[in-house]
């Protein structure tokens, strides 16, 4: 009888040591949605505005917290910790914005710059949403679901932020008109400082990508002068986005002068389509694969 007392005494105390290792102390995306779950419910224009968003993730946090407690599956934590994380994300960007709309209507003389504002934090919202109902597809398995919802998120955020952009092969070109320049100078006009900070913003926000400046010129000069012109303003560019942030180890720059015309050099309006500069964005983490030179 002892021993077989003494026999299941061992047994218990190896499936404690399993279940032990089974389960890490410390789930760094537990300890995340705890943080996030804590910061929404401390900001005010969340508790304002998005209090059942507050309660959502905090609900969702429980959950998490349950699971771990139970020992359960490691995976199934981290997701219940990340849809919580997502939805308390949520909570502070809507609240940001309904901070933002109602300060739209207290004051008139800053009314155009907070509409500009409320716009990026609805985007803002709505790409952490995004984000939440991204982790879900990768719960059921869908990689396709997943690049399709990615690629429709960076096409609203730099719609949101007024970015005019293209795809091509090889990446998300967006093109500065000689409007940032004056006449045969490469110095940016003070204009230009709003179009650079969206830019800038959607960088920051976007670490992997890797950048390629390019500058091009009009007929109107010596191939060196426009060659060296358009490089200075490609320069320019990169000293500017410097400036707001964005690693300069990211940033490659190339002057082709008045090489690839994308209008005619025979009237002054195709001079001024000419008269550009093309920040090209990677597609993935690999740099921008350079032109092919005519």
């Amino acid at each position: 009888m002892k021993l077989h007392m003494k026999f299941m005494a061992l047994a218990a105390l190896t499936a404690l040591a399993a279940g032990c290792a089974s389960t890490p102390k410390n789930i760094p995306a537990l300890e995340q949605a705890r943080q996030d779950v804590r910061t929404a419910q401390a900001d005010a224009n969340a508790q304002r505005y998005a209090a059942k968003e507050i309660e959502e993730s905090a609900r969702l946090l429980t959950a998490a917290e349950t699971a771990f407690k139970e020992r359960q599956d490691v995976a199934e934590i981290t997701h219940r910790a990340y849809l919580s994380t997502q939805t308390a994300k949520v909570a502070v960007e809507l609240g940001k914005t309904k901070s933002a709309e109602e300060r739209i209507a207290q004051s008139s003389a800053e009314r155009e710059r907070i509409r500009l504002e409320a716009r990026t934090r609805e985007a803002e919202a709505a790409t952490a949403a995004a984000q939440s109902a991204q982790a879900q597809a990768q719960a059921a398995g869908s990689q396709l679901a997943i690049e399709q919802q990615r690629r429709a998120q960076l096409e609203e955020e730099m719609e949101a932020l007024n970015i005019a952009a293209q795809r091509s092969d090889r990446g998300i070109v967006v093109t500065l008109g000689d409007v940032l320049f004056d006449t045969g100078k490469a110095e940016l006009k003070s204009g230009a400082g709003r179009q650079l900070d969206m830019l800038g913003k959607f960088l920051q926000e976007h670490p992997e990508r890797q950048v390629l400046i390019e500058g091009f010129t009009d007929s109107v000069g010596s191939d060196e002068y426009n060659q060296e012109l358009s490089r200075r303003r490609a320069e320019a560019v990169r000293s500017a986005l410097r400036s707001r942030g964005v690693d300069e180890s990211r940033i490659d720059v190339q002057g082709y002068g008045e090489q690839f015309p994308v209008g005619t050099n025979a009237d002054a309006g195709g001079r001024q389509l000419n008269r550009r500069v093309e920040v090209i964005l990677s597609n993935g983490s690999e740099p921008v694969p350079p032109r092919a030179r005519l």
